[in-house]
């Protein structure tokens, strides 16, 4: 066991450093007996949000424990409900709940600019240990292949690994307000006693001394960190116990470096059409048992219809086809097409197989059907 925990250490891929610590949690967790999450398909979104944040309150819990999610409602089961859950916990984690926690509108966990993100500094999350729940939720995924959290600033993984702090930048603040002053502290231009005034204000609540010629460009840079940082620590406290819940902290102390894996930058994220077809099997003129009987002319026109869509998609399209190809944003190494007598384009994402319909005669049909299908993602498995 010692030469494996050492592998990890040592190994110079940082992807292959986590598959192999990742892997030796959930190998020590075998035996284990699973961990079920049921979610009832015809509840509304905001109820089975709630089932997901109810389920990573518990306390105690081996997250490398094996994982059977079940969609009652829904007939799918799986490696690809897994996937489906793990993107949808994510997702929400990254663009908000539905969750009236605070108030009308999407309850937001982090906040800001894409790559300069950083936790809210809402008291009823704080107060309701929310941050140990979303830590534990990123874990949890990472420990089972999952996504990542993207889009989180660098400046703030120092903190979570209990290093001194880096030097942050304008940007991974998200209070426009709190921006206008430290850029004008941080000016040539004579402050007016209107704005001293209210920098002094500022000064007075943080414990920091009232801004003079002297001192105004320190002061910019202590009201940045603070802004950024001395706010969110507790929330970054919270969101550290729960990485370390879930497994990951020895991982983060040993290699910093994997926390570009655990929190990747969003501009980072790119699916090529190159990527994606790189990896597709296509149906073959022998395979008589999955195609129905379907011609190698019918075969050929529809996977060229395919090809068409991949090619022209975007990078967020392409990431939203693998979602509903796979159960989430992550590449397999093969991605299988299948061409059936069905009425629209399916998905089995336990076996990553794509099936879709022969009987279009238009690319133009071929895509208005799969672009409908995409977009059941994120209401139901995709399973259809």
């Amino acid at each position: 066991m010692l030469m494996f925990v050492q592998e990890w250490k040592t190994e110079p891929d940082i992807t292959k450093a986590v598959d192999i610590y990742r892997h030796q949690l959930l190998k020590a967790a075998e035996s284990e007996e699973d961990l079920t999450i049921k979610l009832n398909m015809g509840h509304s979104p905001e109820d089975r949000e709630r089932a997901i944040l109810q389920f990573y309150k518990a306390p105690n819990i081996n997250w490398a424990r094996n994982l059977t999610v079940v969609l009652q409602g829904d007939a799918a089961l799986g490696d690809g409900v897994k996937r489906f859950f793990f993107s949808q916990t994510i997702s929400k984690l990254q663009f908000g709940f539905e969750l009236n926690i605070e108030g009308p509108g999407k309850t937001l966990f982090f906040l800001g600019e894409e790559d300069h993100q950083v936790p809210s500094t809402s008291k009823i999350l704080l107060d309701s240990g929310l941050y140990v729940v979303a830590g534990r939720m990123i874990g949890h995924s990472i420990l089972h292949g999952g996504p990542g959290l993207s889009s989180l600033s660098p400046s703030v993984f120092s903190s979570l690994i209990g290093q001194d702090e880096e030097h942050v930048c304008l940007q991974d603040c998200p209070d426009m307000d709190l921006r206008e002053i430290i850029q004008e502290l941080d000016g040539d231009d004579d402050l007016s006693q209107s704005q001293t005034s209210k920098m002094n204000d500022l000064c007075l609540s943080w414990d920091l001394p009232f801004v003079n010629t002297e001192n105004r460009r320190w002061l910019a840079e202590k009201v940045l960190v603070h802004a950024v940082l001395g706010r969110r620590r507790e929330q970054l406290r919270q969101l550290r116990r729960g990485l370390k819940d879930s497994g990951l902290m020895p991982l983060l102390k040993e290699r910093p470096d994997a926390l570009n894996i655990i929190f990747p930058q969003a501009s980072k994220i790119f699916v090529t059409p190159e990527m994606i077809l790189d990896r597709i099997v296509w149906p073959s003129d022998s395979d008589t048992e999955s195609d129905d009987g379907l011609d190698i002319s019918t075969k050929c026109s529809v996977t060229a219809y395919l090809r068409e869509y991949i090619e022209s998609g975007t990078s967020d399209e392409l990431l939203e086809l693998l979602k509903f190809w796979v159960g989430w944003a992550v590449l397999p190494q093969h991605l299988y097409v299948k061409v059936k007598k069905v009425s629209m384009p399916t998905a089995v994402t336990c076996f990553e197989t794509l099936k879709i319909p022969g009987h279009y005669l238009s690319y133009r049909e071929f895509k208005m059907d799969l672009a409908a299908a995409v977009s059941t993602t994120d209401s139901g498995f995709g399973l259809v």
